[in-house]
């Protein structure tokens, strides 16, 4: 087996890590920092984030996948930040329906 293949583990469970670290703490300030659409936001941050960890903790993307779908979440949140609640959940939804990375079971 390659150095490569060998390191692939360790960068995605590096990468779940990160993104349960910042999740917690990147939920509570969205929620708190939003008026109008705080529900919204946060509910939809939760449920990116917990994809994210589901696809990382069960290695199906790569993590090229993962660290582009966590920059797209930390867009989001500016977005809800900012107060654009509709652009905020477009940019949500360009990862929940992205083909091959965010298969629901809703």
């Amino acid at each position: 087996m390659s150095a490569t293949r060998r390191a692939n583990p360790i960068i995605r469970q590096w990468i779940v890590t990160i993104v349960g670290l910042c999740a917690g703490a990147g939920i509570a300030m969205t929620a708190e920092r939003l008026q109008g659409g705080s529900t919204e936001c946060a509910a939809h941050d939760l449920r990116l984030v917990n994809v994210i960890e589901e696809r990382g903790a069960a290695q199906d993307v790569s993590p090229e996948q993962l660290a582009g779908a966590t920059f797209t979440l930390m867009r989001a949140r500016n977005a809800c930040r900012q107060g654009r609640i509709a652009a905020a959940m477009t940019i949500y939804d360009s990862v929940l329906l992205a083909p091959g990375f965010a298969q629901s079971d809703d």
